[in-house]
């Protein structure tokens, strides 16, 4: 993970996975910790999957001489459970290049600042056209049981218009969306409302951000 947090190409391309390095462990585990090694038993806490399943990260998985290619997102069935079987290994990642410019932001939530599992963790991209919502990709992780890419609620929000009314109801439809996934744990309470929060604080500050940019123009 140090190596992509140095990484030239990562900084100007993929903030998203930036953070998520940054966030991880401390510095003797980011020097030798690797970026499938932390996704590749699927855990609900692995920080590198939000920003790969946004970001639609596509596996290259080698076995004997021949290889093939899967999306992130098929590859993650249940819990600590991958369709990787034991005699092949992830050979590479492979991030489409966007052609758009799309606002984006990763969040960690852990019961401390550094070397913290995660409780919650988001990664969005925002992709704001005519002051109408054109694309947005939502995942979760830690809160769910594996990291998923939260389709339902992206294309709902697709045509609409941002601000605060509608992230309001996003937010609420997350926090449902949550429930229907986990079902109702002592937890879920205070994770539920943590995780609409974030949502909604999360999405104001990527619609500033495109606001601001077009002040610029």
């Amino acid at each position: 993970f140090t190596e992509i947090s140095n990484n030239k190409i990562v900084k100007d391309n993929l903030p998203l996975l930036l953070e998520a390095a940054n966030s991880i462990g401390s510095p003797q585990i980011r020097n030798r910790a690797t970026i499938a090694g932390n996704f590749i038993n699927n855990a609900p806490c692995a920080d590198s999957l939000p920003p790969l399943l946004v970001y639609d990260a596509i596996l290259e998985i080698s076995f004997s001489e021949a290889t093939r290619k899967t999306s992130l997102e098929k590859t993650l069935l249940n819990p600590y459970e991958t369709a990787i079987l034991p005699n092949e290994i992830v050979t590479r990642i492979i991030i489409p290049k966007k052609r758009k410019i799309y606002h984006g932001t990763f969040y960690k939530l852990g019961r401390r600042k550094g070397v913290a599992i995660s409780r919650i963790t988001l990664a969005l991209l925002l992709l704001v056209e005519d002051d109408k919502i054109k694309e947005i990709k939502i995942a979760s992780g830690a809160i769910t049981p594996i990291g998923m890419r939260l389709r339902e609620l992206e294309e709902s929000c697709i045509g609409k218009s941002p601000g605060r009314e509608y992230f309001k109801e996003v937010s609420i439809n997350l926090g449902k969306k949550i429930l229907d996934v986990t079902g109702l744990r002592w937890s879920s309470h205070y994770k539920v409302k943590v995780v609409q929060q974030m949502l909604y604080q999360l999405l104001e500050k990527l619609y500033m951000e495109f606001k601001e940019a077009e002040i610029e123009k």
